[in-house]
């Protein structure tokens, strides 16, 4: 079978290689210069290097991303620069950041703890839901409609919504 792929940002290379491995024989069609869609380099003549385009924050919970890049022989581990989880408002009402050390749920517990601009009710609910998110592999159930029905189905408050829900579900788009 042949199939035609239409764009070669994430999406169109991921569909592509997957139907490849499933055996089809595959054409991807790019608009661009080159791939990569939002998530390729930029030049400017008044910077020394490229600036990135496009994907700006690359989540571990991206399991399938992740696992892609590993099947391409692009390891993430020589990819990607790993930074902790930082969020935070430019007047500095609310700062969030994952410590380097320790990782895991002590790692979140102990940025949850020091995070400024939030009441011990949001960092509870934000705690009990990113315990949940971890427990389901980092996967809300394919039957919930909309993210804002998560969000509410996980009790969470307006403070965690509007500080860390919003600005990081924002970011990873």
């Amino acid at each position: 079978m042949s199939v035609a792929v239409i764009g070669a940002g994430w999406a169109g290379l991921s569909a592509a290689y997957t139907l490849k491995q499933a055996g089809c024989n595959v054409t991807v069609y790019e608009s661009g210069h080159q791939a990569g869609g939002r998530a390729r380099p930029v030049y400017t003549p008044h910077l020394s290097y490229a600036v990135d385009n496009g994907q700006h924050i690359l989540l571990g919970a991206y399991t399938n991303t992740l696992n892609l890049m590993q099947l391409c022989d692009a390891s993430a581990a020589r990819r990607l620069h790993r930074e902790p989880l930082c969020l935070a408002t430019p007047n500095n009402a609310f700062h969030f950041c994952l410590p380097h050390w320790p990782h895991g749920k002590t790692g979140r517990l102990a940025g949850l703890l020091a995070a400024k601009g939030l009441s011990l009710r949001d960092k509870y609910s934000l705690a009990r839901a990113l315990f949940k998110l971890e427990h389901s592999q980092w996967q809300i159930p394919p039957s919930t409609p909309t993210l804002s029905q998560w969000l509410q189905s996980q009790k969470q408050t307006a403070g965690a919504c509007r500080y860390f829900w919003h600005p990081l579900c924002l970011a990873a788009l």
